[in-house]
């Protein structure tokens, strides 16, 4: 495939798989200043459903950046200011699938896989800074995605894989968060965090 030349900063990129981008620019100094204690939680949930063999290429681009690009820029440049905080905490919203894998969704199995080896690398290269990195990895929540694929395919086919029979609520998962940030949280890092209501114990 031809690659296009990044726009300049600030300026908008061509749509990927229908999401209008932006070419990553660091935040500003003075929004960083005043948001102690400094905390990054990436959040990104879709995804596309294809045979390796038919798997858009657009989509496959879209989800790795999305899911994967986009935590390490907000990581990247925010690197300096969660150093100098000296408490500095990185928590990315990965997924059950980034522990595991399921047919038909190689793009987002692939992209939530690669971003815990990212949270892994943070937490390493953190670590003499300061700075923690986590990877929550739930299993299906009651989000409208979950309720329209529930819709289309029937709660027993969705969570045919949690272990406890029902979907999670958005905010066990927000609890599970607001720990990793606090207090408790300063000794977890470069670990997932499973919340995925036994899906992985099997």
């Amino acid at each position: 495939r031809r690659v296009q030349p990044l726009p300049a900063q600030g300026e908008a990129a061509p749509r990927l798989g229908g999401v209008r981008c932006l070419r990553a620019r660091p935040p500003h100094r003075s929004c960083l200043a005043r948001a102690p204690p400094l905390s990054l939680r990436p959040l990104c949930r879709i995804g596309t459903v294809a045979p390796v063999r038919d798997f858009p290429e657009d989509q496959w681009d879209r989800l790795l950046a999305l899911m994967l690009t986009s935590p390490f820029l907000l990581a990247r440049y925010s690197w300096e200011a969660l150093a100098a905080s000296g408490d500095g905490r990185i928590c990315v919203i990965a997924s059950a699938h980034a522990l595991t894998a399921s047919p038909f969704k190689a793009g987002y199995v692939a992209a939530k896989h690669g971003v815990l080896g990212l949270v892994k690398t943070l937490a390493l290269e953190g670590a003499q800074v300061g700075i923690a990195a986590t990877a929550v990895c739930p299993a299906f929540v009651r989000t409208p995605l979950a309720e329209q694929q529930v819709a289309e395919r029937g709660l027993d086919a969705v969570i045919e894989r949690h272990a406890v029979k029902r979907l999670l609520e958005p905010a066990e998962v927000a609890d599970v968060v607001a720990f990793l940030l606090g207090p408790g949280g300063r000794g977890i890092t470069g670990v997932p965090v499973p919340v995925d209501l036994g899906w992985t114990a099997a």
